[in-house]
């Protein structure tokens, strides 16, 4: 997958797979990091298209990441 500055993640809940909880990872070129936002609460429904899935691991560490320069 190419690299992108504006990314769609999708997370499945461990307790019924169909629901799902959409984020959104957004690069804002002024301060030169990216923002992580929840889209969604968890609903049932197919991935956006594109979307990448990830686990509940790389859901916490999206939220602590943060860009050195």
């Amino acid at each position: 997958m190419p690299e992108k500055h504006d990314r769609i993640m999708f997370y499945r809940r461990p307790s019924n797979p169909k629901e799902i909880k959409v984020i959104h990872r957004i690069y804002n070129p002024y301060t030169k990091e990216f923002s992580t936002k929840v889209e969604s609460n968890f609903h049932v429904a197919e991935p956006p298209d594109g979307a990448v899935e990830i686990s509940e691991f790389h859901l916490q560490q999206l939220f602590k990441m943060r860009d050195k320069y």
